[in-house]
């Protein structure tokens, strides 16, 4: 539920906006850095710039596989030299940074294995520092690479879900990412957006929500409206050339009796910015769709709108029909418009008798002392405002030490975590102080927030609004065969799966450690997060023979386990 105090100046301000109409290059003029295709066959579109992710704007492209399968080869999109490579099993997964002259870089990610020179070093660099996920960063000029040159193949690895390539176009130094389509890649498009449903909201002077309605515009010519304010929100997708997914749209214009009235374009943003993407699009209807709003919450700052009048919210209260036009478009300016009449009717606001005693607003921190800790809200962590309760349930885990305490409801999206800190309310046992975390309660169950002790309290920070608790974890993580079995020989590699008794959610996702040994040697692991598979290839030099694997699993919380197979090579 939105409230927006200062809704009663549309009514003598909204006659000063509805003329302007401020022009926007939602698809500009020919880019001073072009790009070349970063694969050897045609370019086939999977996931488009800015398309609403969980949490998350797509801050690249992706790039579908020629047969559907890891391998492709990936090549440099432009001149320049290697700035950077990273092994992780998380987000990215495998990539590599590109630097080009001018001040821009290239990102590919989700690689599974590098052009073979490449991959000597990064195996060296692992074997030297005895690490199976690394980061390596190359001096200027260390590593040349000219445009279309082979530097990796395409794969799996890190949060991707099929064989494809992500691709980055960033401003060198900075956490921007620009929209690689505008910079001359070869992509084949003449395909325009459509519409899929509309969302039409009324609201009332002081900002409460009197109505709403869902059509999916096919009828849309005349709509009334119950309220003296209008907003509206849009699901729409795209389409490409020898592509069958749904991608997301470029920009929206809306306009108002034939004024532009609101208007983004996904052109270029901050990564840091991305979790604005839960203020962008209505995350409470985020089960009936990603609608992108086309009006701004209080504490929406990331920078991609342009030409919004009074936060893209339009005075209706003065009984006139209005028309409003809706335009979509793709980065290569195919665009769909739609438009119809609305016109206000009477209304009246339900009185709502709230249970929450708490109101959390972008604009303003919020303490709370419970009695066994503290939650802690900075200014900015909440998009509009919030209405909540705080209270306790009681916690029946044997391994817990404090009640649950939580600010409800929890559907409500948060942009800066909320610092929870928690006494215990009944002893520690000694010894286990180090096995402490903050747990946030889920359905049943729990997960792991981790945490650290702070005077006397275990101290965490989350991106959910819930239940939070003291809790303890003992148990080491387990490991499982996979493929072994004594006799190895003939095969290319052994894998082994691992598990946990508590998932981690927090954005480091440290999840666990994980080294090997055959027969003493330290050896690289590859990790694959989404089937919790680590994998050794044979090296070279490993004798035929019988040889023994010692696999040591470590959880956060510093339970550690050793694991020893035999097998024969």
């Amino acid at each position: 539920m939105m409230n927006r105090s200062r809704f009663f100046t549309l009514a003598f301000l909204w006659f000063l906006s509805i003329h302007k109409d401020q022009a926007h290059p939602f698809v500009g003029p020919p880019a001073p850095f072009l790009l070349s295709s970063p694969l050897p066959h045609k370019i086939a579109v999977t996931g488009s710039f800015g398309e609403l992710r969980n949490n998350h704007f797509h801050a690249g492209i992706d790039l579908r596989s020629s047969r559907g399968t890891e391998g492709d080869q990936i090549l440099s999109a432009s001149g320049g030299f290697i700035r950077k490579i990273k092994i992780d099993s998380k987000n990215y997964g495998n990539s590599i940074i590109v630097e080009h002259p001018g001040g821009f870089s290239t990102l590919y990610a989700h690689i599974s294995k590098f052009r073979s020179d490449i991959e000597d070093r990064i195996k060296s660099e692992q074997y030297s520092s005895q690490e199976n996920e690394l980061e390596i960063e190359f001096g200027d000029n260390e590593w040349h690479v000219n445009s279309g040159e082979h530097i990796a193949y395409m794969g799996n690895t890190g949060d991707s879900r099929g064989a494809h390539l992500h691709f980055e176009l960033r401003l060198t130094g900075t956490d921007q990412v620009l929209d690689p389509m505008t910079f001359g890649l070869p992509v084949e498009d003449e395909i325009a957006p459509q519409f899929r449903k509309f969302k039409l909201y009324g609201f009332d002077l002081e900002g409460n929500e009197v109505s709403e309605k869902l059509t999916n515009g096919n009828k849309l010519s005349k709509i009334n409206i119950p309220g003296d304010v209008f907003g509206m929100a849009v699901e729409a997708y795209d389409k490409s050339n020898n592509s069958w997914r749904s991608l997301g749209i470029k920009y929206i214009k809306m306009f108002v009796d034939n004024s532009l009235f609101y208007a983004f374009s996904m052109d270029q943003w901050s990564l840091q910015d991305t979790r604005y993407i839960n203020a962008h699009v209505d995350y409470e209807s985020r089960s009936q769709g990603r609608f992108h709003r086309c009006f701004k919450l209080q504490g929406n700052k990331i920078p991609i709108y342009h030409s919004v009048e009074n936060d893209g919210f339009f005075y209706i209260g003065d009984g006139g029909e209005h028309l409003v036009e809706i335009i979509i478009g793709d980065a290569k300016g195919n665009e769909t418009r739609k438009s119809f009449i609305i016109q206000n009717t009477p209304y009246s606001t339900p009185f709502r008798k709230s249970e929450y005693e708490h109101v959390l607003s972008f604009d303003r921190s919020f303490n709370y002392d419970f009695g066994f800790g503290n939650f802690s809200i900075d200014e900015g962590s909440i998009y509009d405002q919030i209405q909540c309760k705080i209270d306790t349930l009681r916690n029946t885990f044997s391994n817990s030490y404090s009640p649950w305490v939580g600010i409800t409801p929890n559907n409500q999206p948060l942009h800066k975590g909320i610092k929870v800190s928690v006494k215990p309310t009944t002893e520690i046992p000694d010894g286990l102080h180090s096995k402490c975390f903050v747990g946030l309660k889920r359905g049943n169950g729990y997960v792991s927030l981790n945490g650290d002790w702070k005077n006397g309290q275990m101290v965490s920070s989350s991106k959910y609004l819930g239940y939070y608790s003291i809790l303890t974890d003992t148990t080491p993580p387990r490991l499982f065969p996979k493929n072994y079995k004594f006799n190895m020989s003939g095969k290319k590699a052994i894998s082994f799966t691992m598990g946990d008794n508590v998932s981690d959610i927090t954005e480091s996702r440290s999840g666990i450690k994980y080294n090997a040994y055959i027969d003493g040697q330290w050896v690289i692991m590859e990790h694959d997060l989404k089937s919790r598979t680590i994998s050794h290839t044979f090296e070279p030099w490993l004798s035929n023979g019988t040889h023994e694997i010692l696999v040591v699993l470590e959880d956060v919380r510093n339970n550690k386990k050793e694991y020893r197979y035999n097998f024969y090579k």
